[in-house]
Parts: C-alpha cells; structure tokens; sequence
C-alpha cells in the first residue's frame, strides 16, 4: 500500500494480526510514512520512525509466508546484527516485533549544507555520551551518540562536502569497539573529524554485506571460550555491585582493556583466526591478509 492511498484513508492504523500488519480489512496491509499499529499500542511510535528497508522486508517475508508458505521473517533476519526480535508485552496484548535498523535520512540545509541524521528509535537509554568533531567555525561537524554500554545510537552531520549516507547509517548499532576502539581513538586525540576516521582503510571491512554474519559467527566461537566465560562471571559479580550500566562498561574497559589488549592469548589467537578467514573469504582490496600456515606480519 503507498503513501498516497494511506493518507486517502486517514491515518491508516494496523490491527497487529499475528504480526501481518494487517488492518481493519484483514485483505488489506498497511506500512509507510502514515501508518501506524493501533491504539492498544500507543506508547509504539510510527512506522515513519523506522526504517522503511526493514519494515518492507519484514513485511514482505509476512506475505510470503502467508502465501506462499515460505520461510518465516524471522529466519529471513536471521544472522544479521540487527536482527527483528520479538518484544514481550502484557497479558492481553499480543507480541509486536522490534526493529532495530536505524532510521536514515538525509536533506540540503540553507548555505549549501547538508544534514545526515542516522538514529535507533528503539534507543532510551537517557544515559548517553557525545562525541563530537568540528564546530561552527569549520565546514563540518559530526555527532557520535553512545549509549551507556557504549553502543552507537545516533549519528548526525552538517557540512558542505557530502557523505557517505549508505555506509554511515550501517555503524549505528555496533559496539564502538567494532568501530576499532572508538572511544578510545577519540579520547587518545587520535579522531580530527569522524567522517575521515570512518574514510580510512579499516573501515572498509564494516561496510561489507558480510560483516553482520561474520560478527554472529564471532559470538558463537567465544561464546565456548573459557576466558570469555570468566570475563562474563566478573561482569556479573560488578553488575550485583554496580547498578549503572557506564559503571559496568567503565569495568569492562579496565579488565579488557579500552582496544582489547589484555584478553588472553587463546581468545586474542581465536579472534584473530575468524578475522582472517572473514577477510579471505570477503576478498577486501585493502587488506594484507597471509595464506593460512604463512606468518603473520605484526
């Protein structure tokens, strides 16, 4: 259903039926820039706070299960680092789904300027970290917003030049320590401006399809680690101490390390092990990756 023909309805509201987004017509489906779920959820925002992709996606997998009694959308999701969950609600109500893709726009702003702004609406942690380049005096300045563990939920830009609106919108979400050590990088002085930080090299490996599936794949081989175990076992012991979750992330950074550097061995050795084999096997340009058995180059 388009925009147009929402609006023409009036503010089409989305009975969630099983999660089809179906409406008051169950022949009828409704997600776009006017549609919303219906009044038994009103705390929920608008479809227009999402990420239109995902929201099509997800969907469109509804439909073709329905129809065509295809996979469902949860195993369409599967294995991305954003992956549409289901959100637990009170009894009475059924379940919606969660999504998590931020939502990205772009606009020319007056003296040739353009704005980029690249959020996730699921974010209310009030507990947040800013980390900003440039000012009003240069051509551009760009905000990093973390949330309390660290995680980047918003991205926003203002500048002359224009940006890389695809790519961008493809951090929000991670950890900043996929976003090599950001915290770190900024507070070390080694950060003059985020979008040429995010320019370099390194950055590269981020932007590929593959990314999100070699993160998940990293998940599951330390999740059998012995160290990461212990380290998980201290978290919880500072959790039961610190109720605050940038006390529990400050721990973290002083038992890991603020780039890693104090994991063990093994664990450093099976991190890098994954990392070269997602780097062979996604072919990047930029990288020297050595043949498995050669000697790798410190």
């Amino acid at each position: 259903m388009t925009d147009d023909l929402i609006l023409t309805l009036h503010f089409l509201p989305v009975h969630n039926n099983k999660q089809n987004f179906n409406t008051i017509d169950p022949s009828i489906f409704a997600v776009g820039s006017f549609s919303r779920f219906s009044r038994v959820y009103r705390d929920e925002p608008l479809h227009s706070a999402r990420s239109s992709r995902e929201l099509g996606l997800y969907v469109g997998a509804q439909l073709l299960r329905m129809h065509l009694d295809t996979a469902s959308p949860d195993s369409v999701f599967g294995g991305a680092s954003n992956a549409v969950a289901t959100q637990q609600l009170p009894r009475g109500r059924q379940q919606l789904p969660t999504f998590r893709f931020p939502k990205t726009m772009s606009a020319p702003l007056p003296n040739e300027r353009t704005l980029f702004f690249s959020s996730t609406a699921t974010s209310k942690d009030s507990d947040t970290s800013l980390l900003l380049t440039g000012d009003l005096s240069t051509e551009r300045i760009c905000a990093l917003q973390l949330d309390s563990l660290g995680t980047l939920v918003e991205i926003v830009y203002i500048g002359k030049s224009t940006v890389e609106a695809k790519n961008l919108g493809r951090l929000v979400g991670w950890h900043e320590s996929f976003l090599n050590g950001a915290v770190y990088s900024y507070e070390q002085g080694l950060v003059e401006d985020w979008i040429d930080y995010f320019r370099k090299s390194w950055a590269t490996a981020l932007f590929h399809d593959t990314f999100p599936d070699f993160a998940n794949h990293l998940r599951k081989v330390l999740a059998s680690d012995t160290y990461v175990y212990s380290i998980l076992d201290l978290m919880r012991a500072v959790s039961d101490q610190k109720s605050e979750d940038h006390e529990i992330n400050s721990e973290r950074r002083k038992v890991l390390g603020p780039r890693g550097e104090h994991i063990s061995d093994v664990t450093h050795r099976t991190i890098e092990s994954a990392t070269l084999d997602f780097l062979r096997k996604s072919k990047l340009p930029r990288f020297y990756v050595p043949q498995p058995g050669s000697p790798i180059k410190k």
